[in-house]
C-alpha cells in the first residue's frame, strides 16, 4: 500500500512539472545539483569549477542547495545560486539546457526534448554493490530509478569495471556512456603547494605534521565508537612506519556524523567538511573500509589501508563486486592487524601493485575529466 500511495504521489509531480514546460529551455544555462541539495561538492562541483575559471561567458552557471549560504566557490555573474527545492529552483532547472547531478534522484521531474542531462555519480571502482544489485531493495526505488536513468543522456565512467559492474549493471544504463574519468578526481593529478597548504591552514593542520584520514562508508551502526578504531595504537604504529608526528582526520558519513563526540577521541572530526577530495589531496595515508575513496586516493599512489572489523556481515549484508582480497588495498580486520600491516608496509611493492591494478580496472583517470565535459557541452550549443 506504501508503495501504491509513493506512485501516485511521484506520478501527480511529474504532471505538476509540466507547467514549466511553457518557459523556452536557455541552452547555455547549466543547473548543478549535488547529493540532492545537501553539498556544494564532488564531481558537480569540479565540473561547475572549471567552467567559470575557462568558459565561463559561454555559460549560466545555476547551483542548487538546501543552504544557498554554504555556497563557497567562484561567484561571478554567471552564477546563480537559488534553494534546492523552491519554485526558482525548479523553473530554472526544467529550463536548463544542461543537468549535472551525482545522485539519481530527478526521477520526478519531467524533463523535455532539447535538455541534456549528465549523470557523473558519487564513487568509482567497483567495489561494495549498488542500484539494483543490492540486497532487500524495494519496488518503488527500483522503479524511481529506472524512470531517472530512462531519461538520462550521458553517465560518466571511472573505468571499464565501473562501467560493466555499475553503470549497466546496476543501473542497466544503455545510453551515452562517457569515458573521461571522475571530474572530481582532476585534482589528485595536479601538485598544488598553494592549495594544499590553504587546505591545512582552513583544517588548523601545522605544516609539519602528517595527516591520516579515516573515512568509513555507511553501516547500520549508531555511534562512532561501533568502528572499533584504536587511535593511540595507530598513531605509534604511523610514527614507527613512517616517523613524524600525526594527525587523525575523522569523517564519519553524513547520515552518522551526528553520533560522534570528537571531544572524547584523540581525533580531528571533519564529517562537515564538505568536500571529500580536498581532504583525499592532503593527506598522506587513507583508511577505509568500503568506500570508493579508495579508488579515488589510488590515483595518488599514497598508501591506502582497509579497516574491515565486520567483513563477513558486511559481505552478508551488502557484498561486493569483486573480492575485497583482489583489491590491491593493505586489508586488516582487527587493529592488531592494522599496526602490523601499517609497521611492515612496502611502499614498491604496493605502487605497483595499484599500477598494475588501474590498468587491469580498465581506468579512464587522466585528470583532464572536467575539460572533457566542458568541451561536450560546448559541441552542443
Amino acid at each position: 500500500m506504501k508503495d501504491f500511495i509513493k506512485l501516485l504521489i511521484f506520478w501527480a509531480c511529474r504532471a505538476f512539472f509540466c507547467i514549466f514546460n511553457i518557459f523556452p529551455i536557455k541552452k547555455n544555462r547549466i543547473t548543478f545539483v549535488s547529493y540532492k541539495g545537501a553539498q556544494y561538492s564532488c564531481n558537480p562541483k569540479a565540473v561547475s569549477e572549471y567552467i567559470l575559471q575557462h568558459c565561463g561567458d559561454q555559460f549560466e552557471v545555476v547551483w542548487g542547495l538546501d543552504d544557498p549560504s554554504t555556497y563557497d566557490g567562484i561567484k561571478n555573474g554567471n552564477v546563480t545560486v537559488v534553494k534546492h527545492g523552491s519554485m526558482k529552483f525548479y523553473k530554472l532547472l526544467c529550463t536548463s539546457g544542461f543537468i549535472i547531478t551525482n545522485v539519481d534522484y530527478l526521477s520526478y521531474v519531467r524533463f523535455r526534448k532539447g535538455q541534456y542531462i549528465i549523470q557523473t555519480w558519487h564513487g568509482g571502482g567497483s567495489y561494495k554493490k549498488v542500484g539494483t544489485q543490492t540486497k532487500n531493495i524495494n519496488y518503488f526505488t527500483a522503479k524511481r530509478r529506472s524512470y531517472f536513468n530512462a531519461r538520462t543522456d550521458a553517465f560518466i565512467s571511472s573505468s571499464q569495471l565501473f562501467t560493466r559492474d555499475t553503470i549497466q549493471g546496476s543501473f542497466q544504463f544503455q545510453g551515452e556512456i562517457l569515458n573521461f574519468g571522475m571530474p572530481r578526481n582532476d585534482l589528485l593529478f595536479t601538485e598544488n603547494p598553494q592549495k594544499a597548504e590553504a587546505i591545512r591552514k582552513k583544517l588548523g593542520i601545522a605544516p609539519e605534521q602528517h595527516i591520516l584520514l579515516y573515512a568509513p562508508t555507511y553501516r547500520q551502526v549508531i555511534k562512532y565508537t561501533d568502528y572499533e578504531l584504536d587511535e593511540a595504537g595507530l598513531k605509534e604504529a604511523l610514527h614507527k612506519r613512517f616517523g613524524g608526528d600525526w594527525v587523525i582526520l575523522y569523517r564519519l558519513h553524513p547520515m552518522l556524523k551526528d553520533t560522534f563526540d570528537a571531544a572524547s577521541h584523540d581525533v580531528m572530526d571533519v564529517s562537515s567538511y564538505n568536500d571529500m577530495q580536498e581532504l583525499l589531496f592532503v593527506a598522506d595515508v587513507l583508511i577505509t573500509d568500503y568506500s570508493s575513496s579508495m579508488w579515488d586516493f589510488s590515483l595518488t599512489h599514497r598508501p591506502c589501508f582497509l579497516f574491515a572489523t565486520d567483513l563477513s556481515s558486511y559481505q552478508n549484508e551488502r557484498d561486493f563486486y569483486t573480492d575485497i582480497h583482489s583489491w590491491p588495498f593493505i586489508l586488516a580486520e582487527s587493529n592488531a592487524e592494522l599496526s602490523e600491516k601499517i609497521c611492515s608496509f612496502d611502499a614498491e611493492s604496493y605502487v605497483s601493485d595499484v599500477i598494475a591494478y588501474h590498468k587491469d580496472s580498465g581506468s579512464f583517470e587522466t585528470g583532464t575529466a572536467c575539460q572533457k565535459v566542458a568541451q561536450l557541452m560546448q559541441s552542443k550549443l
